[in-house]
C-alpha cells in the first residue's frame, strides 16, 4: 500500500498516532463548566466567520443546544447589546421580553413576573418598587402605584 502510494506521488510517513486531542472530547462538561462571557464571546467569534463550513460549527450548535439564551441573545439582541449588559443574565432575559412582545400591558406583566416571588404574600411598598423599576426598563413616563396591576 505504502509502494503504491509513493508512486502515486504520495507522501507516505509512519505516524505513530500523534493525534491533536480535542479537550471538549475529553471533558464533554466544558461548556457547562464556563462563564456565559466566555461562551457567548466564543459563540459570537465562531457566528462571524459562519460563512465557511468548519469543525466549529459543531461547536456552535453543542452551544445552542445547552445554552439556548446564547443564540436567543446573540440572534435578538445582537453581540454589542450583550457587551453593553454586561453579560448579566436577568437583564438579558429582560432585554429579549421587552423585544419579544408587542403589547406594553403584556412585557409589564411579564417582567414583573419574574421579579416577584411566588405563592408568597408580598408588601404592597415591594410590589410598587418592583413595578417602578420595570416602567424605568421600559421608559414609561407614569409613576408606579398598586392599582395599576389592577386590570
Amino acid at each position: 500500500m505504502n509502494n503504491a502510494l509513493s508512486k502515486a506521488g504520495f507522501q507516505v510517513t509512519n505516524d505513530s498516532g500523534a493525534y491533536n486531542t480535542d479537550e471538549e472530547l475529553e471533558n464533554p462538561l466544558t461548556i457547562e463548566k464556563t462563564s456565559f462571557k466566555a461562551i457567548f464571546e466564543e459563540y459570537a467569534d465562531i457566528k462571524k466567520d459562519s460563512g465557511m463550513y468548519n469543525l466549529r460549527m459543531f461547536r456552535a450548535s453543542r452551544i445552542e443546544i445547552e445554552k439556548p439564551l446564547v443564540k436567543e441573545a446573540y440572534d435578538v439582541l445582537g453581540p454589542e447589546k450583550v457587551r453593553e449588559l454586561k453579560y448579566h443574565q436577568s437583564n438579558i432575559k429582560r432585554e429579549l421580553l421587552k423585544q419579544m412582545h408587542e403589547t406594553l400591558d403584556m412585557k409589564v406583566f411579564l417582567i414583573l413576573d419574574a421579579l416577584l416571588p411566588k405563592q408568597v404574600a408580598i408588601p404592597k411598598k415591594e410590589i410598587v418598587e418592583k413595578l417602578e423599576m420595570v416602567y424605568k426598563g421600559l421608559k414609561i413616563q407614569k409613576k408606579a402605584k398598586a392599582t395599576d396591576l389592577k386590570a
